[in-house]
C-alpha cells in the first residue's frame, strides 16, 4: 500500500511540476507579446504624430479611439471632443 502511494505521490508532484513550470514558460512569452505591442503601439504613435495628415483609428463598433495630435492643428477641434463619436464614413 505505501509503495502505492508513494507512486501516486510521486506522479502528482511531477505533474505539477510540470504544469508550473508550463505556466511559467506560457506569462514569460505573455509578457513578451505584451512589450511587443506596446513597442509596436509606440512605432505607430510616432509615425502618427509626424505625419502631415491627421490619422484616427475606431473600434469594432465604428467610434473614435484616437486621433492624432495633427487633427487639433488642422482644425482647432479638441481631440478629447472626438473620442467615442461614431465615425463618419463616406
Amino acid at each position: 500500500m505505501a509503495i502505492i502511494i508513494r507512486m501516486i505521490t510521486r506522479r502528482v508532484s511531477r505533474h505539477a511540476l510540470y504544469s508550473a513550470i508550463l505556466s511559467d514558460r506560457r506569462f514569460a512569452m505573455l509578457a513578451i507579446s505584451q512589450q511587443e505591442l506596446a513597442n509596436s503601439e509606440a512605432r505607430f504613435r510616432d509615425l502618427a504624430e509626424a505625419a502631415s495628415d491627421w490619422i484616427w483609428e475606431t473600434d469594432e463598433q465604428g467610434r473614435l479611439i484616437y486621433l492624432s495630435a495633427r487633427f487639433h492643428t488642422v482644425t482647432g477641434h479638441e481631440i478629447s471632443h472626438w473620442l467615442g463619436r461614431q465615425s463618419i464614413t463616406c
